[in-house]
């Protein structure tokens, strides 16, 4: 069995779509303390050629593990709703796409920004149809920390391979990749190149790294799974 273990993050991006995608079974790491500044509240979108920051409104302490943040105030919905329809209120599938991103910030009442996140994550995923089986880990008792943590979760999983990220090579030392070798479970490094495609607000040059709402609003629901699908 496959799994990939990744922080939630805020209408994900691309790059780690394509690494929950290659992957049997996900687990969202929410049992860790929150980043500032981080991709797990906040992502990129593009407005007239300029990338802007989309951030969700959260009670912020760097204690916190992220199943455990808030909302600041109740307005938030309509706050993100706004950038995100004036950024790609004149995209060609902006009519796609647009109702069901609004129909899940009008249907959602809980203060929990983390359970929010995890629906914007789980909508993206039907956008591409990724049928990728989905766990928390706060939903279990795990004690370790950083590389430890996700040997202990594959572990409980009984994974075969772990997929990761290359930003995990900064922690993956060689004792820690020692001791998944000792559990027979392989580590399988993802291999992803962010595709290029025409952005009608990019004034002629690509952007990349944006949130997978930019690929969606450009191409629909359709192209979209079709350019996804040859990463």
């Amino acid at each position: 069995m496959k799994i990939s273990i990744h922080q939630p993050s805020y209408w994900p991006w691309l790059g780690l779509l394509h690494k929950i995608y290659l992957s049997e079974t996900y687990v969202i790491l929410d049992n860790v303390n929150i980043s500032k500044g981080s991709f797990q509240y906040r992502n990129q979108f593009l407005c007239n050629g300029n990338v802007k920051y989309i951030t969700l409104p959260i009670s912020y302490d760097s204690k916190m593990k992220l199943s455990e943040i808030k909302f600041k105030s109740d307005e938030w919905r309509e706050n993100q709703l706004s950038f995100i329809r004036n950024y790609y209120l004149h995209s060609k599938y902006f009519d796609e796409i647009f109702p069901s991103v609004e129909n899940l910030y009008n249907k959602y009442y809980s203060n929990d920004a983390c359970s929010f996140i995890i629906e914007t994550m789980i909508k993206t995923f039907e956008f591409f149809d990724i049928k990728t089986n989905i766990f928390r880990a706060s939903d279990q008792n795990f004690m370790n920390s950083r590389g430890e943590l996700v040997l202990e979760i594959c572990k409980f999983h009984e994974a075969k391979t772990y997929i990761s990220g290359q930003g995990a090579r900064t922690y993956m030392d060689e004792e820690l990749i020692n001791s998944f070798s000792k559990n027979d479970i392989d580590i399988e490094w993802q291999k992803f190149n962010f595709p290029k495609y025409a952005q009608f607000n990019s004034k002629d040059k690509f952007i990349g790294g944006l949130s997978s709402l930019d690929l969606l609003f450009n191409y629909g629901i359709t192209d979209s799974r079709r350019i996804f699908s040859k990463i």
